[in-house]
């Protein structure tokens, strides 16, 4: 985000918030981003202690990332180390469990850039479909840029960047 020089950020019908505020509602995944040499729990909810997580929340984003049958395989389930930068998971799953670090922090609005352009088809398209499904079942928006058009038909609206100009497909 970039310092206003003028006027006022506004969300849904509140006007005058600050930056700080709005940062809270929004989450953001690209295609780079940082595991832990953690636990998959730890990953998820990143920045709280133990005591703090809120293991009720955490059962429903593996829910609805499609995370569940994987981590109930788990020898140690959701506390199961995942090894430096996720190194003993598919790219799938290390996506998916981007996208839960980010609906764990109860986000209203999802923004992921390139986020599945580093998978194989066959993941990118479970990815995406993971994020429809959970944009169905929540009150979330999702901004997904991609250069796969192909994938994201069924969304609600789908905008192209040509020549510098935004245009409705």
């Amino acid at each position: 985000f970039i310092s206003q020089d003028s006027g006022k950020y506004y969300m849904d019908d509140t006007e005058g918030l600050h930056i700080n505020q709005i940062k809270r509602h929004i989450g953001y995944v690209t295609q780079d981003f940082y595991l832990f040499d953690k636990t998959l729990l730890e990953n998820i909810a990143i920045g709280d202690t133990m005591e703090q997580v809120d293991l009720d929340k955490v059962e429903r984003i593996l829910k609805y990332t499609n995370l569940k049958h994987f981590v109930d395989s788990l020898p140690s389930g959701i506390h199961q180390q995942i090894g430096e930068m996720g190194a003993k998971l598919s790219g799938g799953q290390k996506q998916r469990i981007a996208i839960a670090r980010a609906l764990y922090r109860e986000i209203d609005f999802l923004v992921l850039d390139e986020a599945t352009s580093s998978l194989d088809k066959v993941n990118e398209q479970e990815v995406i479909d993971t994020i429809y499904n959970i944009s169905k079942q929540t009150n979330l928006t999702v901004l997904l840029i991609t250069h796969s058009v192909s994938n994201v038909k069924r969304y609600d609206a789908i905008y192209e960047i040509k020549d510098g100009c935004l245009s409705k497909v």
